[in-house]
Order: structure tokens, then C-alpha cells, then sequence
């Protein structure tokens, strides 16, 4: 009866694998039914390519409603279409802890500090990972990320759902540059720390949650430790979370 487009970063018109499907992710004004998008990016795109293009101006007038995943793409449909969106949250943020927690397993283990990364970081991050590990009795696990084996790991897991929600659940310390890292660590309201790899998407959601201090170029011990006021940031993630569930109650 009807479709939705989203979430994440469909619009990213520099990704060859968003680009393949683009027919999927932006319809282009072809769809025989109604369309809505749920939390979609334009991830890093830059305005001046995508208004050299034709089609994306073209499928945003079409649909039926609009939200967005961050205030990047929301100035870009705002200044490129007549459609004034909303800004909701991703899916995954739609659910509280409590929800992810009953999915979850026991992991009989050592304490540890989990690692969920796209790439090798630069040695110095990774002599500093692994000096925090050894001084604090930390093993140090990585889930497979995109199939990349973080190679100073004492122990790499299989990112099935089941197993990237466990470590993520029972991890005593998680150090990321992914954005789903960044979400999941802030959902099990645990200490953690992004690298920065100038992603807007990270950046904005950290912005949102008042948590900008967890993006770092580098990895110290005072940073790592530091308490995060997670009452706040629960508040916060509950006004994001009230604001998608309105969108969608409205639209569908």
C-alpha cells in the first residue's frame, strides 16, 4: 500500500553499492504508490554534485513525506525542493536498551574492550588501545566488521545481530568510527570513544545527544574513563526517539 525509502545513508551519491540500487533507494518519481522516507542521508554527497543531477530533485518532489537522519540533508531538501522534512532519528534508536538487552546473550568471558571499526587504525591509536587494555586487564575483542579482521585483536567475533548486540551489551569499554558503533554504544550507555573520520553523520547524532566530547583524534586514559551523565543523554534519546514514532504514526 505504501513504500518507504530509508534509512541510512540511501542518498549517498559517492557510494558505488547506494548507487547500484539507485532505482531502490530513490524511486525517481516512478512509484505507482505512495512514498515516504524514513531517516534518509545523503551521508557526506556535497549539494553542488547532487543539484548537477537531475533525479534527485526529480524523486524528492514525489514522495509523499519526507524525514531525514540529520540536519545535512534536511538544508539540503529545504534549499533544493519545495518539501519541508522532518528530522527523526534512525530505526535503531526507536528501541531503548531494554528492548535490545532480552536479544541478547551471556558471554561467559574476561572482561574486555570491544572494538567495532571499519579499518586499521594508525599504529599510535592502536599502541594506545593496547596500553589501556593491558593496564585495566583487558582482552581486547573486535567484531568483524564489512569482513576486516582488526589485526591487534586478541579475539575477533562474527557480527551476527545476536553476537554484535552481546559484546556490544557486556562490553566494559568500546572504542569505534562506525555509526551504528557510535548508536549501540550510547544505547547500552557505555564508555566509549569514536575516532574521528569526519563523518557528518556521527558528528551531528553526537551533537544531538550532547556527547560531542566522545569523538577524538586520539586514545588517553582520562578520556576513556570519564563517567558520561547517561540520565541526560536518555532524555535526549526519548525526544528523538517520541519524534520518529510520531512521524510514522502520522504518515503511515
Amino acid at each position: 500500500d505504501k513504500i518507504v525509502i530509508g534509512s541510512d545513508t540511501v542518498w549517498d551519491i559517492t557510494s558505488a553499492y547506494f548507487q547500484e540500487s539507485r532505482d531502490i533507494f530513490w524511486m525517481e518519481g516512478n512509484s505507482q504508490l505512495p512514498v515516504i522516507t524514513y531517516a534518509a542521508s545523503i551521508a557526506n554527497s556535497s549539494y553542488e554534485k547532487l543539484d548537477e543531477l537531475e533525479y534527485p530533485q526529480k524523486a524528492i518532489e514525489s514522495y509523499q513525506a519526507v524525514s531525514v537522519r540529520d540536519q545535512y540533508t534536511y538544508d539540503y531538501v529545504r534549499q533544493s525542493t519545495s518539501k519541508i522534512p522532518t528530522i527523526v532519528c534512525d530505526p535503531t534508536l526507536l528501541h531503548d536498551k531494554n528492548y535490545y538487552v532480552n536479544k541478547c546473550k551471556i558471554i561467559h568471558s574476561e572482561k574486555y574492550l570491544l572494538l567495532y571499526l571499519f579499518n586499521e587504525p594508525e599504529k599510535e591509536v592502536q599502541v594506545q588501545i593496547k596500553r589501556f587494555a593491558s593496564k585495566h586487564n583487558l582482552k581486547i575483542k573486535a567484531l568483524v566488521c564489512l569482513g576486516k579482521r582488526i589485526s591487534f585483536a586478541d579475539e575477533w567475533v562474527e557480527s551476527t545481530i545476536e553476537n554484535f548486540l552481546s559484546y556490544f551489551n557486556q562490553a566494559d569499554f568500546i572504542v569505534t568510527n562506525t555509526f551504528h558503533g557510535t548508536v549501540f554504544s550510547v544505547i547500552f550507555n557505555k564508555r566509549f570513544l569514536v575516532l574521528d573520520y569526519k563523518k557528518v553523520k556521527i558528528s551531528e547524532f553526537l551533537n544531538q545527544i550532547m556527547l560531542q566530547n566522545r569523538l577524538v583524534d586520539i586514545i588517553t586514559e582520562k578520556k576513556l574513563m570519564e563517567v558520561i551523565d547517561y540520565k541526560s543523554v536518555n532524555d535526549r534519546l526519548l525526544g528523538l526517539r517520541e519524534a520518529g514514532e510520531k512521524f510514522l504514526k502520522v504518515n503511515i
